[in-house]
């Protein structure tokens, strides 16, 4: 059997009865850190465009875009959802890859759940079996090599996507390897948008779970596709030269549950950049301590952190995304504001931390890359114009608890629905798995 025939038997024979109950839970914070984007559609400019760019409220029997009055098909509502939950930058993260699963998956399962009228376990089920899909095809895959070039999520949640809609629409193990088959062959997105400045890496998910859609209906209308797509001799490994690796993708499928190293990032900046700007909270947040006084910083990371697309660069930073993804500027960000805060990233033109993070060098760091991907490490050593020179480490980035995921997501959802079906929304993602139908949460998350 193709290793995309075991991950399909595997996710069709996926009961919640059978999910270890961290697992559940795991499953409900990652829904709602997803959904709490989907409230910020009419903010950002990518996301008002995905929105125009979907055929809205036609006859057909739609599925929400979320945060809006609005049903589309399937595919289009997954589009316009991925779209804005990517655009927030605080997508969950599968930290051993830098993959955001929750973008890849949840759009599309909740999309056809809801057309079809499917229960909240495969719901629950459905974004399990996507998420292990994901990550363990990132293990696979991804190296530091093919990161600087292709981006690791639209490059592997394309197969992912597909798995989470097939299983949500109940498929038989043979469709959802199709689903994944066909699927997998659109896999692209390139990180030149992290050289360039601009900002199109949010339609990476979204053009990939609307191809995620399309390749499940095919499945489901009978059509056929390779199911050595992965790990066959023309597949997608032996493309990344990763074919060898090919036992990663079911090596303790079903016992070792990837879902529960996912993270949640606080800051809406490149996931390489979390533990670093959690440090500099640390020191900004010192009696006494006065940004005014850094000489220089250096900013000691993993080689995979300094290799990526972006992340080492000391500006002057002319864009929000060069903001972002840069080490320099995000720990210069936080230094000066004194804590994590999201409009940081926005003034990007803040001429007093461009000129701290144009003082702040990058170095790789031979015992945190050893560490890695275990650990996502970093040390930083402030130079002091007066005093001594300030020397700080965290072996590892420290995930939002699922308590902090659920205040984010009611103070953007509050707005949109109210404070009484916000929390209605997380009452109802609490007890997804005896819900009867999914519609009963989509309901909530449709404004007036």
């Amino acid at each position: 059997m193709s290793a995309l025939g075991e991950l399909a038997g595997f996710a069709s024979s996926l009961r919640v009865r059978d999910l270890p109950p961290e697992i559940v839970a795991k499953a409900k914070t990652c829904l709602i850190d997803a959904l709490f984007g989907n409230f910020l559609v009419s903010v950002d400019p990518r996301a008002r465009a995905a929105l125009r760019a979907v055929a809205a409220d036609g006859a057909e029997p739609g599925a929400t875009i979320v945060g809006t009055p609005h049903r589309a098909h399937p595919g289009d509502a997954a589009f316009v959802n991925a779209a804005s939950t990517a655009a927030t930058d605080r997508s969950d993260t599968h930290p051993a890859t830098a993959t955001h699963p929750g973008i890849m998956t949840v759009p599309p399962a909740l999309a056809l759940a809801e057309q079809r009228g499917r229960d909240g376990a495969s719901l629950i089920v459905a974004l399990v079996a996507g998420y292990e899909t994901m990550c363990r095809l990132a293990r696979a895959v991804i190296r530091p090599e093919i990161a600087a070039i292709f981006r690791p999520t639209a490059l592997v949640g394309p197969t992912a996507a597909a798995v989470a809609a097939a299983r949500v629409l109940d498929l038989p193990a043979d469709r959802i390897v199709v689903a994944a088959s066909l699927a997998t062959q659109t896999a692209s997105g390139f990180n030149e948008w992290a050289h360039a400045g601009t900002s199109e890496h949010p339609f990476h998910a979204a053009f990939a779970v609307r191809n995620a859609v399309t390749a499940t209906l095919l499945a489901e209308h009978g059509v056929d596709s390779a199911p050595t797509v992965l790990d066959g001799a023309s597949g997608l490994l032996a493309g990344f030269g990763s074919r060898a690796n090919a036992a990663v993708l079911t090596r303790g499928l079903g016992r070792d549950w990837e879902m529960a190293s996912i993270v949640h990032k606080p800051a809406p900046a490149c996931f390489f950049v979390q533990a670093p700007c959690q440090l500099a909270q640390e020191i900004a947040r010192r009696p006494g301590f006065d940004p005014r006084d850094i000489d220089r910083i250096e900013i000691r990371v993993t080689d995979t952190a300094a290799r990526y697309p972006g992340c080492d660069n000391p500006g002057p930073i002319t864009a929000h995304q060069g903001a972002i993804m840069s080490l320099q500027f995000s720990v210069a960000s936080v230094l000066t504001a004194g804590r994590v805060v999201a409009e940081s990233w926005r003034n990007y033109t803040d001429p007093a931390v461009n000129d701290l993070a144009g003082r702040s060098s990058v170095v790789v760091d031979g015992l945190l890359t050893a560490a890695y991907p275990a650990r996502q490490g970093v040390r930083l050593r402030l130079s002091m114009r007066r005093g001594a020179a300030v020397e700080v480490a965290q072996e590892d980035f420290r995930s939002m608890s699922r308590d902090e995921v659920v205040a984010r997501f009611l103070e953007s959802a509050t707005p949109n629905l109210g404070a009484p079906r916000a929390a209605a929304t997380i009452a109802c993602i609490d007890r997804l798995e005896h819900l009867a139908d999914i519609r009963e949460l989509t309901s909530l998350i449709r404004t007036s």
